[in-house]
């Protein structure tokens, strides 16, 4: 007969004893916790260390010290740390019902995540105490009289008697020693799939006036129904959002001060709803052929958003207050100027164009006539957009107001070839000594006539002689 290994075994005063803190100088006497038969620690280096029949019996199962560990590990686990004021916790999806709404319809909300510590709730756990009718493995108890059962499952589940009585208890399945950790752990949680280690039975929901999260859930298939609507007539289901846009006049020298512009989009041109009907949460998916998500989320009143746990899917939040609400999602026209409404992660391309009639911007510009006097202005993009049509004489969008910057522009024209005549070309100019409140009437001194004068006097002087040795602003060698 096969020789059975175990890593537990009964020390003194029935203590659980684990065989890796086994001392090899101090070794006890133990015993096994399914058959009570005395073991031996086996405590070599090369193979693993455990525990084993001092004989060979055919009364030891594998499943009853599974199950008689499990019992005693809960029991001895629990004591302690409510001893020691330590939590013991479970982690349950408690089921929720609204007692707002609960005569119309059944209630629809999402199940919460709740951590229930089983100390604080309970002052004393037996093992197979009997209870009206029923020997748990485990029975927890409160000082008012309260009980919670606890079921070790081996190979035999809960039985449909104990699952319908309505006690609350929590089944742990134990299939190997490693399971056992959970128990040691101190937190048991109950997860989705099948397999879940820990399942709870009978557990009540909390009931409450939950009238904001049926709000959502109203709000939830309300939108579906609508939007399914739409894609089967054809008709648009609309959101607006805000696309920058960039004026191509004045975007060289400084930001666009043009607000954007709000434009709609058909979603159901592009998205097809992913069916979530199935599940409670307040929110709604949406998915392009290429694999593009968005989600739609419906948020009440109180509800605090994160933005930094929206990833880069789209998504649009709705804030919920009353029933009112819904008459947003049943127009069909989802604008981020409600303030109800919020976009995130909705980056479109800025629309590009002469938008000079909204934009606000000054720009500084550069004016030759034909005469070949010039100026520098601050101009509104509109105005500029509109002497550069209507006015014959060259533009030049400069840098700045300043005397440098207007010697420059006079340099450059000159050099180019167009007709500029002004004193600052000139060779018989010299350093001007006022500057008036426009760039056209400073006032240079010209040492040929001996008097001053403002640059564009140059346009009417018999004198004027333009030299570009006296230029300081342009290379003229790269320019030629």
């Amino acid at each position: 007969m096969k020789q059975i290994k175990y890593r537990y075994g009964l020390g003194y005063e029935n203590s659980i004893v684990d065989i890796l803190t086994v001392d090899p100088k101090n070794r006890g006497k133990y015993r096994c916790i399914s058959c009570g038969q005395t073991l031996c620690a086996v405590l070599g280096n090369k193979r693993t260390k455990h525990f084993r029949h001092e004989t060979i019996t055919e009364s030891c199962s594998e499943e009853t010290y599974l199950h008689q560990l499990g019992k005693r590990l809960f029991y001895d686990t629990f004591n302690s740390r409510l001893k020691k004021k330590q939590p013991f916790e479970i982690l349950i999806m408690r089921p929720r019902e609204c007692n707002f709404c609960q005569i119309s319809v059944p209630c629809q909300i999402a199940p919460k995540q709740e951590t229930i510590d089983l100390t604080k709730k309970f002052t004393r756990a037996y093992i197979e105490k009997p209870d009206n009718g029923f020997v748990p493995d485990i029975l927890l108890q409160a000082d008012s009289g309260e009980v919670m059962y606890v079921e070790i499952a081996v190979t035999h589940k809960s039985s449909e008697d104990k699952i319908s009585s309505g006690v609350e208890f929590i089944e742990i399945s134990v299939q190997n020693e490693e399971d056992l950790n959970l128990i040691a752990s101190g937190r048991l949680v109950e997860i989705a799939e099948e397999e879940s280690k820990v399942k709870f039975h009978n557990f009540k929901p909390v009931v409450n006036d939950f009238s904001i999260e049926c709000l959502k859930q109203t709000a939830k298939r309300t939108f579906i129904a609508d939007y399914e609507a739409c894609c089967k007539k054809g008709e648009p289901f609309e959101i607006f959002y805000n696309r920058p846009r960039e004026c191509t006049v004045c975007k060289t020298w400084a930001p666009c001060t043009i607000k954007p512009s709000e434009e709609p989009f058909d979603l159901t041109k592009r998205f097809k709803l992913v069916k979530s009907d199935v599940s409670l949460t307040p929110e709604v998916l949406l998915q392009t052929s290429s694999g593009k998500r968005l989600r739609i989320v419906f948020i009440g009143r109180s509800d605090l958003i994160q933005e930094s746990s929206f990833s880069d899917e789209y998504w649009i939040s709705i804030r919920l207050e009353s029933e009112k609400d819904l008459s947003l999602i049943k127009s069909k026209q989802i604008s981020p100027k409600d303030k109800r409404v919020k976009l995130y992660n909705f980056n479109p391309e800025p629309a590009k164009g002469k938008f000079s009639s909204e934009c606000k911007y000054l720009v500084t510009v550069f004016i030759l006539h034909q005469n070949g006097k010039a100026t520098i202005k601050l101009l509104k993009c509109i105005e500029y957009e509109t002497k550069k049509q209507n006015e014959n004489a060259y533009f030049e969008i400069v840098k700045d107001e300043s005397p440098e910057e207007y010697k420059r522009a006079l340099e450059q024209s000159f050099i180019d070839g167009r007709n500029v005549k002004n004193c600052f070309l000139c060779r018989y100019h010299t350093k001007a000594y006022q500057w008036r409140a426009h760039l056209s009437d400073i006032v240079i001194f010209c040492y040929f006539k001996k008097i001053g004068c403002g640059s564009n006097d140059a346009a009417n002087c018999k004198h004027y002689r333009p030299d570009k040795s006296v230029f300081r602003y342009c290379s003229t060698k790269i320019t030629e």
